[in-house]
Order: structure tokens, then C-alpha cells, then sequence
């Protein structure tokens, strides 16, 4: 993104303005993380990255081209699931392909890869009823990876989880960076989160949202969970929350 600004119309007839002059670079199997105020317009920077908006200045490109409209090689996982519930999990992981019309025998393989690599490897046939809140996700997860997408949005998806299966899904998240190395931005608003996901992180500031701050993740991946109990951590963690308080 290059210079991007972005408002809508406001009730007063006035204008809103949400996003001013957003500059940011994602490297190919970067993952990137912005975080912010609440209402600050990272999830405007999203629906922007995802072709779903185009700012009213400024540029955006992916590998190259101009982004103009939604496509198959940024797959986007939203805070819902959003599954059918009258689908199965191997039914609402292959939608997608059977909307390409993609041969039967090639849905089946990435199914099941796709389905293996979010870990519900045996819930190929239950329902979305029958899962819990982080078994949905996961479907939702491959139901996007089974695209086979070159970049990853991801909208706050681990916000609604407890803490537990919120680590879970983090852990699960960076595996899969690991195998299929995907460029992703990842929206949040937890600092701990941020550090323990992303190589970068872009702070913003209140509306209208700029980007006040890129800070390098000085740890490599994959990062153990304990890695949050270091002097290390806890010194980039407070680095973050003086830029978000400040």
C-alpha cells in the first residue's frame, strides 16, 4: 500500500475520514501484524488488501499488479466461522473448488490435506452444530487454505476463542505458515498475540488511522509459547503498549 487514504460519508453529510496516508510493505511469506485502537481502520486496511474497497487515494499492488477486485489468491478469514450449517466439514472445506468446477478426484486430495492441516483429521462428516467454536474456525481456516492462496487476511478470527484454544490456533497458524509459507496480515488487538504471530508489526493510531510505528519482531520462528515469559518478550511487549497509550 502506498498513500492510501479512505472515508465514507458521514450523518452530519460530512465525511469520515478512517484511514490517511497508510504506507506498508508485506514481504512474500511475511507474517505481518496490525494492531490499533478499536475503530481505528485496520479492518478497512483489510477489506482494502482484499479488494472488497478501493481507497478513494493511493495505491495497491499484489505481486505487482494493481488490486482491484476480490480474488482466490488472498483468502480472507473473517472473526465467524460462516460455515454452512447444513454442509459437513468436508462439504464446506471443498465448496470452493466445487464452485470452480475442479475435478472430483483433485477436490478430494486437497480436502484432505487441507483438512489434515488444521487438525480435524476423523470430523470429515460432522456438522458445524457439532463442533466446538474452535473446531469451526479451523474449517473455516481450510476452507480458505484448500484455495491455495498466495496471502492470508486475517480479520481478529482467534478473538472469540478462550484462552486455551485461542494458543491452540496460534500454534496451529504458525505450523502452517511453517509448511506452506503464505504472506499474511493478521488484524489484532492483542500485543502478546502480535508478538508471538508475526515477523512485523504496524501500530496505528487513532482515527483518522495512520501508521505510527513498524516494528521489526526480533524472534525467529517457529517460537515455542514460552517464549511470552522472557525478559525479551516482556521488553517488546512494553515497546508496543507505550506507542498504543502513549
Amino acid at each position: 500500500m502506498e498513500n492510501v487514504f479512505k472515508s465514507y460519508a458521514s450523518p452530519d453529510d460530512g465525511r469520515l475520514k478512517v484511514l490517511a496516508d497508510i504506507s506498508m510493505r508485506i514481504g512474500a511469506g511475511e507474517i505481518v501484524a496490525l494492531i490499533g485502537p478499536s475503530g481505528c481502520g485496520k479492518s478497512t486496511i483489510l477489506n482494502i488488501a482484499a479488494g472488497f474497497e478501493r481507497p478513494d487515494d493511493g495505491g495497491v499492488t499484489f505481486k505487482g499488479a494493481p488490486v482491484t477486485s476480490p480474488s482466490s489468491e488472498r483468502g480472507v478469514v473473517f472473526q465467524s466461522a460462516g460455515l454452512f450449517p447444513w454442509l459437513t466439514v468436508k462439504q464446506n472445506v471443498a465448496y470452493g473448488l466445487k464452485l470452480k468446477k475442479t475435478k472430483p478426484d483433485q477436490i478430494e486430495e486437497k480436502s484432505e490435506k487441507s483438512i489434515s492441516l488444521v487438525g480435524l483429521k476423523g470430523f470429515e462428516s460432522y456438522y458445524p452444530d457439532q463442533l466446538s467454536g474452535g473446531m469451526q474456525l479451523r474449517v473455516s481456516l481450510a476452507r480458505v487454505l484448500i484455495m491455495e492462496p498466495d496471502m492470508l487476511l486475517m480479520d481478529e478470527p482467534f478473538a472469540a476463542l478462550d484462552a486455551q484454544t485461542r494458543i491452540s490456533m496460534q500454534q496451529q497458524l504458525l505450523a502452517i505458515s511453517f509448511e506452506l509459507k503464505p504472506t499474511v496480515l493478521f488484524i489484532t488487538h492483542d500485543v502478546e498475540e502480535a508478538l508471538l504471530l508475526a515477523d512485523k508489526i504496524y501500530v496505528m493510531s487513532k482515527l483518522p488511522g495512520r501508521i505510527i510505528s513498524e516494528i521489526k519482531v526480533p524472534f525467529k520462528r517457529p517460537r515455542p509459547i514460552n517464549i511470552i515469559g522472557s525478559v525479551e518478550f516482556s521488553r517488546a511487549k512494553r515497546e508496543v503498549l507505550s506507542l498504543l497509550f502513549n
